[in-house]
């Protein structure tokens, strides 16, 4: 049997993972730029130097310290999917309340622009199952649509998180707002993934 990892990264590169074209989130544009490379799941760096995560989602990735063989499961294929999609792409940069982070990374709700289309990247990855929702109080705009996106993929049973569907399952906490020293209760979640009863855990 082939591996479930192949199997997705064989998805992606056959341009099965995409959607439709989203309808946009309730943000106004704030500019344009144009993506360099893809540093993980959720992250991009753009060609005039500034890094990008994309906010609203959290993308698979190991546990702090995490030793095991092999990937961590669906690491490799967030990664994959965002570069399929992005790289080297023009992209509109949309702003919620807070614009960057204690890194100085640049958070956005980031659109891939193609002619006239226009395709909201935090969407497709969660409509997929290579992202959850994963939010803080000032960066909840889109959350609404996101957590729709999300509850379609669980009922397809998509991707890395949703129930017993792929090789890891999904348990979930409240997750709290660690930002400018504030501890505010929010919709979304954080995700602990389980590879198996014998396997190693961590979070997003």
């Amino acid at each position: 049997m082939t591996p479930w990892f192949v199997r997705i990264l064989a998805g992606i590169a056959g341009g099965a993972l995409w959607p439709a074209p989203a309808a946009a989130c309730d943000l106004p544009a704030g500019e344009t730029a144009t993506v360099a490379s893809i540093l993980d799941g959720e992250t991009l760096e753009l060609t005039d130097g500034r890094t990008v995560r994309l906010i609203g989602i959290k993308a698979p990735s190991p546990p702090l310290g995490w030793t095991g063989d092999g990937p961590w499961p669906f690491v490799t294929a967030a990664k994959a999917a965002l570069s399929k999609l992005a790289s080297g792409a023009t992209v509109e940069l949309h702003f919620d309340a807070r614009r960057s982070d204690r890194h100085d990374h640049v958070l956005a709700q980031v659109y891939v622009v193609r002619g006239e289309t226009k395709v909201w990247v935090e969407d497709a990855l969660v409509g997929e199952g290579l992202a959850r929702v994963y939010s803080f109080a000032d960066t909840r705009a889109c959350v609404a649509e996101l957590l729709e996106r999300e509850a379609e993929a669980r009922a397809a049973r998509r991707g890395a998180a949703f129930g017993t569907h792929g090789p890891i399952a999904c348990r979930m906490r409240p997750m709290r707002s660690a930002w400018a020293g504030s501890r505010i209760p929010i919709k979304s979640s954080r995700v602990r993934f389980t590879r198996s009863a014998k396997g190693a855990n961590g979070s997003m």
